[in-house]
């Protein structure tokens, strides 16, 4: 049986803006039944070689209790499936390396869309500064995976 987390991903990824973004290049999964591991979901995102060589950032998300909680993500290596090394994260300019921050944590994104960082209780301050990026239970896998194109294309 289908879990509520499950449903609503699978729910929000059939939508346009999801599928959209797969037609434009922008965004894909790794795998071809890409819940066979839920709640873990390896999604690729189109980037600029200057920030990740490869031309695409992997990413591994933990998507339990999606969307009431945040997801968390980080950069994955899919040749050794496990955590990108330090090296290989996207760099590059001040708004990129804020983001991709392994020597901050090495399983999450430092960002507001992130549930690390919004749960450790170190950064109640973003909820007021960032509100739009700042997670909540009407965002989508979408609103994510557009931020991180925009900072891997920049």
């Amino acid at each position: 049986m289908k879990t509520m987390d499950l449903l609503m991903f699978e729910k929000h990824v059939d939508e346009f803006e999801f599928q959209n973004g797969i037609e434009q290049g922008m965004w894909g999964f790794h795998l071809e039944d890409p819940t066979s591991t839920w709640p873990l979901v390896i999604i690729w995102i189109q980037a600029s070689t200057t920030y990740c060589a490869p031309g695409r950032c992997y990413l591994r998300y933990k998507l339990d209790s999606y969307p009431q909680s945040a997801p968390t993500a980080c950069p994955w290596d899919i040749k050794t499936d496990g955590t990108l090394a330090d090296a290989d994260w996207p760099k590059g300019y001040l708004n990129l390396n804020q983001v991709f921050r392994p020597g901050w944590n090495r399983t999450a994104l430092y960002t507001p869309f992130d549930r690390v960082p919004i749960t450790d209780g170190n950064h109640l301050g973003w909820q007021t500064q960032y509100p739009e990026y700042w997670w909540q239970p009407s965002f989508k896998i979408t609103d994510y995976l557009v931020y991180l194109h925009r900072l891997l294309n920049t």
